[in-house]
């Protein structure tokens, strides 16, 4: 998908850009938590925005789910991933993901590739 910010908020581009320099050597959150010092990608975005938006969230975090929609317990995959970290399944901690930031208001979306199940 080949989105880009509205042109209201595209001054927050070069703040984005001198921050996200700050970020080269923090490492990759293989846990997907929020708040600790690794950033897994989405979380990436996340904090770069909000960086350049003064400190206030450009793009929201929201509850994780790593459940499967037909039975609502959490996936096995995930339970054996995290199980693995001696941790349970972070269900409903803070978090984002790169489907909910391609789907804000803010962005334009000009192509994508393949097909895109729920695309607006």
């Amino acid at each position: 998908m080949l989105a880009r910010l509205k042109d209201k908020h595209r001054h927050l581009i070069e703040p984005i850009m001198r921050f996200s320099k700050s970020l080269r050597n923090i490492p990759y959150d293989e846990l997907y938590l929020s708040h600790n010092y690794a950033l897994y990608c989405s979380e990436l975005v996340v904090a770069m925005f909000r960086h350049a938006n003064g400190g206030t969230p450009f793009f929201k975090e929201a509850p994780m789910s790593f459940r499967d929609l037909a039975t609502g317990r959490p996936h096995q995959t995930w339970i054996d991933y995290y199980a693995y970290f001696g941790i349970d399944v972070p269900e409903g901690e803070p978090g984002s993901n790169p489907d909910a930031i391609s789907r804000d208001d803010r962005l334009n979306v000009y192509k994508t590739i393949g097909q895109i199940p729920g695309l607006r």
